[in-house]
C-alpha cells in the first residue's frame, strides 16, 4: 500500500502519454470565403446527391456560370480570380428552423480531402424537415488542386465524405 501514490502517478502519466497522440492533427486551415448562400438547389438534387450532399469543384468561369444556373441561384454570378482561387458548390439539406452557416475549411495532410465546418444558427431545437441550402465557397486554387473528396464535419451528428461530382450528371450536360 505504500506504493499506491506511485502507482496512481504512473497510471496518470501513461494515460496522458497515450492521449497526447489523440489530440495531434495535421489538418491545416484553407484560405476560403463564402461568396454566396441561398435556399436553393438543382432540380435533380435528390437523384444526383450522395448522402444528401451535392458538391462540385470548379476552376473556370464557364463551369462556374453553368453551375450557378444549375443550382438555380439568383443574382449575378460572382467574379473570381481563377489564377488564385477555385470554387466549391455545396448543395445540402438543412432544417428550416436551423439554417447552416459556413465556418471554415481544413485540408488533410495528403491534401486530398477538404473538411468543411458548418454551424447551426439556432439555440432552439430544430424542426424535422428538409429545406435546400446551396453555399458557394471560394478557396485557394493551389491548395485545392489535388482534393477529390469533401467531408462535412458534424453534419447533424454525422461526418459524411463525398466525392466531387463531374460536370456531366447522368449523361446530362449541366
Amino acid at each position: 500500500m505504500r506504493n499506491k501514490p506511485f502507482l496512481v502517478f504512473m497510471i496518470f502519466v501513461t494515460v496522458v502519454a497515450m492521449l497526447q497522440g489523440c489530440g495531434n492533427t495535421s489538418a491545416q486551415t484553407v484560405a476560403s470565403d463564402l461568396i454566396h448562400t441561398e435556399k436553393s438547389f438543382p432540380v435533380n438534387f435528390y437523384s444526383s446527391s450522395e448522402k444528401g450532399i451535392l458538391v462540385y469543384k470548379v476552376t473556370n468561369q464557364e463551369d462556374f456560370d453553368k453551375l450557378w444556373e444549375h443550382f438555380r441561384l439568383t443574382d449575378n454570378p460572382a467574379e473570381i480570380d481563377w489564377n488564385q482561387q477555385s470554387a466549391i458548390f455545396l448543395g445540402i439539406i438543412e432544417s428550416s428552423s436551423c439554417p447552416l452557416q459556413y465556418k471554415l475549411a481544413t485540408l488533410n495532410e495528403e491534401k486530398t480531402e477538404v473538411s468543411l465546418y458548418l454551424e447551426v444558427d439556432s439555440e432552439a431545437g430544430c424542426t424535422d424537415d428538409a429545406t435546400p441550402r446551396t453555399m458557394v465557397i471560394a478557396m485557394d486554387a493551389a491548395e485545392m488542386n489535388n482534393v477529390n473528396v469533401v467531408k462535412i464535419e458534424d453534419y447533424f451528428g454525422i461526418n459524411p465524405i463525398v466525392e466531387f461530382q463531374n460536370m456531366n450528371v447522368q449523361n446530362e450536360e449541366i
